[in-house]
């Protein structure tokens, strides 16, 4: 009698786990998931770097033999990459600048760039056109990347950092088979 009332508990926990819920109808859409026509984003970064040099140094000499910044020197630099996009139909327009001020012991000085600005245009699932300045992402390097010729070269130091494109006209015409 004990094996029964076993095999008869165990079906009837199985029976019971694996019976369906009953539940009332699910709606999968998410309305925060939707694409909005336009992205706005960006980043922001600052530094501060104190150097304590060795006047008595060959290297100093070397370096700053012309106008030495004394035993300490003082360095601010701050960042903006801003970025954008405006999707209206099948065309897309995308824009990343840099915007930076570097204030040193030499000189205070702002660069303005755009990294990317490019207008794609994707009126079929098999045709786009791509113009303007823009990225070129091919391959897995992160400090060096073998097949990234066209892309500009990489800072040692901050090897993360965006890269300012080149103008480019891309065509993609997808034929499946």
């Amino acid at each position: 009698m004990g094996i029964r009332r076993s095999i008869l508990i165990l079906l009837a926990f199985f029976g019971l786990v694996s019976a369906p819920a009953s539940a009332g109808e699910y709606d999968f859409e998410i309305p925060e998931a939707e694409k909005r026509p336009w992205e706005v984003g960006g980043r922001l970064e600052t530094r501060y770097i104190y150097h304590r040099l060795d006047e008595d140094s060959a290297r100093y000499r070397l370096n700053y033999y012309q106008d030495p910044p004394g035993a300490d020197s003082h360095e601010w630099r701050g960042l903006a990459e801003l970025s954008g996009s405006c999707r209206i139909g099948f065309a897309q327009a995308n824009l990343l600048t840099h915007h930076e001020y570097a204030a040193t012991y030499q000189t205070d000085d702002w660069t303005h760039d755009i990294y990317e600005g490019y207008v794609s245009l994707t009126p079929t699932a098999h045709l786009s056109l791509d113009a303007g300045k823009r990225r070129i992402l091919w391959g897995k390097g992160y400090a060096w990347n073998p097949v990234g010729f066209l892309n500009r070269p990489k800072d040692p130091d901050d090897p993360a950092l965006n890269l300012e494109g080149r103008v480019l006209l891309e065509i993609w015409a997808r034929y499946y088979f």
